[in-house]
Order: C-alpha cells, then sequence, then structure tokens
C-alpha cells in the first residue's frame, strides 16, 4: 500500500484533499532523529516536502533507506506543502508512483529499485512487463492479426512477422 507523508498535519490534510491515498504527518517535527521509521515497514512511502525543507528530505532519503528499499522523496515547488496546487502535487505523486513501478535493477534478478539505474524514460502512462516462458509466446500467437510488429526495449525483442512470434530475452 502506498502511503503519502507529510512533516506537518496541515500538510497532510492537503495530501489528503490532493490524493486518494492513506497520508501520514511526521507530527511536524523539525528534526528527523526522533521520528520512528518502522512504521514504514510494510507500506510503500512517498515523502512530500516543501523547497525551504531540502535538508529534511535528505535526511529522510538516508533514514528511509535503511528500512525499505521502495520508497520517493519528493520537494515540491512551494515553501511548504499545504501552498502547493492541488495539480502539481497529483502530478508529482503520479510521477513518483512511476518511478516505483519502473525504477529496477539487475543483480542477478530484477529487484524494485529507487533509482532508474537502467535510464528508462519515467512516465505515468508507462508500464513493465517481464515475459517468462513459452506460454506468453504461443497465448501472443493465438490473439496476434498484425503482419509486422516490432517491440523492442532494454531486456526484450519481440519480432512479430506473418504470424510467427520469436522472443528474445536477455
Amino acid at each position: 500500500m502506498i502511503v503519502a507523508v507529510a512533516r506537518a498535519k496541515k500538510d497532510a490534510k492537503a495530501l489528503s484533499h490532493a490524493l486518494n491515498c492513506k497520508t501520514i504527518s511526521l507530527g511536524g517535527v523539525r528534526s528527523l532523529e526522533d521520528v520512528d521509521f518502522s512504521v514504514f515497514e510494510n507500506v510503500i512511502p512517498i515523502f512530500f516536502f516543501g523547497r525551504d525543507e531540502v535538508d529534511l528530505a535528505l535526511q529522510a532519503e538516508r533514514k528511509i533507506r535503511e528500512i525499505t528499499p521502495i520508497y520517493q522523496v519528493i520537494v515540491l515547488s512551494k515553501k511548504a506543502v499545504r501552498n502547493t496546487r492541488m495539480e502539481e502535487i497529483r502530478e508529482k505523486f503520479e510521477m513518483a508512483k512511476a518511478r516505483i513501478r519502473l525504477g529496477f535493477k539487475f543483480d542477478g534478478v530484477f529487484v524494485f529499485s529507487p533509482k532508474n539505474e537502467f535510464g528508462i524514460e519515467i512516465h505515468p502512462d508507462y508500464d513493465t512487463y517481464f515475459i517468462i516462458g513459452n506460454g506468453f509466446v504461443e497465448n501472443t500467437k493465438k490473439f496476434m492479426v498484425f503482419h509486422q510488429l516490432t517491440i523492442q526495449s532494454p531486456f526484450t525483442n519481440l519480432n512479430i512477422q506473418n504470424k510467427q512470434l520469436s522472443c528474445l530475452l536477455f
């Protein structure tokens, strides 16, 4: 579950009006030394900070990295989150979710990562699909009606010609 996290209670209230997800306040703290980050173990936190809270955002990133590998930290253009337009909050939230979905690395297996280590273009409309096994090829052959279609990504090269499908994973 994704949780939007703000520094102050008023900022969290602004997030709850702009976003359709659970929001949490850090209690208005100016330093994160007393904050218990273990509550974020079983959720995906997206932290929102104002432009004057950059030091706090960096401190939050260092602490949350110890708890969970999947998170996002956003610094908005206004002084405080509560002063930011709802459209900007929604846009940044959608981009953060896209970074979570599309951010991964290969370390023997594919692992989600908060960084874009493959350099894939991040956009909320994009999604990642992992093609596994020969069943995918057979199922795709059943519904393909195109004579030629080529899909390329850093991991998959699909080439469909004359109703034949070949799949190469790397």
